[in-house]
């Protein structure tokens, strides 16, 4: 018996301390990397790529948060407008998923971009617990001047213009203007009608 309590007390204690291993391992399947942007100029370009690492990553839905006194967003992610906020949300193949984005730096000092992730599916469509979330400070030398300001840059494959599309409100007008003109000729004909009448009825009394 004492033998017996022994192996039990050896294996649970084995089994409480790979808990910690375990829990490490778990905490790790998925990753968030942010690189490049360490040290710039102001008025200068660059760019900050957000790697979202994992085990058969489907598609993640994610933001990266930054200072607009201190930086201009340009391009990269999956929204628009220089709001300090930018969307990285974008479907895998079950590697890595990256996104590159493109930053003018404004002012003189130090500043970070914040991402967090929000959710993360694999291909399967299965939810995956994790949520990783990271940070990276960009130091700036110098201020950028008024000529350099940038403004976000548009897709290439976007049209500058809306694509005017015949709708159900073109049909309504083209209706309304086609009862216009039979109202018109309705008209016309009453009236010559009214006159022929006229004149039959002079002709009568004479």
């Amino acid at each position: 018996m004492k033998k017996i309590s022994k192996k039990i007390i050896t294996i649970s204690m084995a089994a409480v301390m790979l808990l910690p291993l375990i829990t490490v391992q778990s905490s790790a399947a998925s990753s968030v990397i942010i690189s490049g942007g360490d040290s710039v100029k102001g008025g200068d370009t660059f760019y900050v790529s957000v790697t979202f690492n994992g085990s058969d990553i489907g598609r993640v839905d994610a933001g990266l948060s930054y200072d607009t006194d201190k930086l201009t967003y340009i391009s990269g992610g999956t929204s628009q407008g220089n709001s300090g906020y930018v969307q990285l949300k974008l479907a895998g193949t079950g590697e890595a998923i990256t996104f590159n984005l493109k930053f003018q730096a404004l002012q003189e000092g130090k500043t970070s971009v914040d991402v967090q992730t929000y959710e993360m599916y694999d291909l399967n469509e299965r939810y995956l617990s994790d949520a990783p979330s990271g940070s990276k400070t960009i130091n700036i030398k110098g201020n950028a001047s008024e000529d350099q300001i940038l403004v976000q840059e548009t897709s290439p494959d976007k049209p500058e213009k809306p694509t005017e599309l015949k709708g159900v409100d073109e049909m309504e007008e083209e209706q309304g203007g086609n009862v216009t003109w039979i109202l018109i000729i309705g008209a016309v004909i009453l009236v010559a009608l009214i006159i022929v009448i006229a004149v039959v009825l002079t002709k009568k009394k004479k």
